[in-house]
């Protein structure tokens, strides 16, 4: 995960892998739903935002399909020390669909629009939780490979 980019507000980059990240994520469907994936200090090295909290508000985003969801942030990961709220974007095939009171985890590629991390309750922010936490200090060593290298 770097941090570029990072603020209250997420209104990066938009791309077709973007929208397939929200949709089941460049690692796989496991990866929207926090689940580890096949790399995982290289996930979060290439990771901009990273905030676990709850959802206070969802709002249908004007010009896409999907939500702008609004976090009470409680602890975030990426930046290490971020903003208290968060803004960012899901795409309308994120499930489960966000709702107010949810807890969650989130994060948000280096170059992406959408969320390419989302875990929903409990059970899945703890898996998701584990995995980051075993692999962020790794990643905080390695660079994102850029847009387009292999």
């Amino acid at each position: 995960m770097t941090q570029n980019g990072v603020g209250a507000d997420d209104r990066g980059g938009d791309s077709a892998k973007s929208a397939a990240s929200a949709e089941g994520g460049a690692d796989g469907p496991d990866a929207a739903s926090g689940g580890r994936p096949a790399e995982p200090e290289r996930a979060l090295a290439c990771t901009r935002l990273l905030v676990e909290g709850t959802v206070t508000k969802v709002e249908r985003d004007e010009g896409a399909s999907g939500s702008r969801v609004t976090l009470a942030v409680t602890r975030s990961y990426e930046p290490a020390h971020g903003p208290a709220e968060a803004r960012l974007l899901l795409g309308a095939g994120t499930r489960p669909a966000p709702r107010p009171g949810q807890h969650v985890l989130a994060g948000v590629g280096r170059d992406e629009r959408y969320a390419s991390l989302w875990a929903v309750g409990p059970a899945r922010v703890s898996e998701a939780r584990a995995w980051i936490m075993e692999a962020l200090p790794a990643s905080r060593t390695l660079s994102c490979p850029s847009a387009g290298a292999p």
